[in-house]
């Protein structure tokens, strides 16, 4: 078996180490940079750029739309009409018009004074749920008899936060929203 320096002659093997050290601060300066930016800190829901990413409904044929039916002169609605609003199944971060993460040593504590009281991630695999955290993300997953539902905030360009939450109800179609945050303040320490 040939070695390196048996390969590569030694004047080319000194250049390389040579632009190597050269180039190795930049390196580092470029990491720092993007450790820098985290989804940690405050955010503010941007509703111009959450309805721009609303995923735009298709109509297939036409659907039978509800009418309604007079018992005793009053009128009822059967089918057809939605109630407008969030489920009271859904999770509450879609309700969340401003919020904040921040991190003790193993979870992501999200606060946001439009939900009752906040909402702990812890990392890793803890009762059914699968939490993963990095600077830039955090997803969690988890399952019930139920649905399955899966939340993921992501840090994007322009110093933005996409919040995708996708519901997949048993027996029915996967519903899937996105929020899109912009940072108030300037990212928090990030305490392991």
């Amino acid at each position: 078996m040939l070695s390196i320096k048996q390969l590569i002659p030694y004047p080319i093997l000194g250049i390389v180490v040579v632009s190597m050290c050269s180039v190795g601060p930049l390196l580092s300066l470029d990491t720092e940079a993007r450790e820098a930016k985290t989804l940690l800190g405050d955010w503010k829901l941007n509703p111009d750029e959450t309805e721009r990413l609303k995923p735009k409904r298709k109509r297939k044929g036409t659907h039978r739309q509800g009418f309604s039916v007079h018992v005793m002169g009053a009128p009822t609605s059967r089918g057809g009409s939605r109630q407008s609003g969030r489920s009271p199944n859904m999770p509450e971060v879609l309700s969340c018009t401003s919020l904040t993460l921040s991190r003790s040593v193993d979870q992501i504590q999200l606060s946001c004074p439009d939900m009752s009281g906040s909402r702990k991630f812890k990392i890793g695999k803890h009762h059914g749920r699968t939490v993963r955290w990095n600077n830039r993300e955090l997803s969690e997953k988890y399952r019930s008899t139920s649905r399955r539902v899966e939340h993921e905030f992501q840090l994007k360009k322009k110093d933005r936060m996409h919040v995708k939450v996708s519901v997949k109800p048993k027996n029915a179609r996967k519903l899937e929203y996105t929020l899109v945050f912009d940072r108030v303040s300037e990212p928090l320490s990030n305490t392991q």
